[in-house]
């Protein structure tokens, strides 16, 4: 049987020190965007990382480019942030 998560093994992020993926610290708040993109830029699991993201359990921490507050996200936010989950995961549709 093969492990659904083997896809952790060639993460760009394997091995990497965790605090490097929360972006939770004041001295982000203003780059989180473009902080996350950076670490995930070039990885080449950025698709089974955005679907393994959309678990609920997933928060606090960089997943597939995209900063997961630890607080639950509510409103347009929360929602814009599962639909670039769902893009980068190759099932959803981009805006045009």
């Amino acid at each position: 049987m093969i492990d659904p998560r083997s896809w952790i093994t060639r993460a760009k992020c394997r091995g990497a020190d965790p605090e490097l993926f929360d972006l939770s610290a004041r001295a982000y708040a203003e780059h989180r965007e473009e902080v996350a993109q950076a670490l995930c830029s070039g990885c080449p699991v950025i698709r089974e990382c955005a679907m393994d993201a959309m678990d609920p359990l997933a928060v606090g921490t960089v997943r597939a480019g995209l900063w997961i507050p630890l607080i639950a996200m509510e409103g347009a936010r929360g929602r814009e942030q599962v639909r670039r989950l769902a893009v980068a995961a190759g099932i959803g549709a981009g805006r045009g």
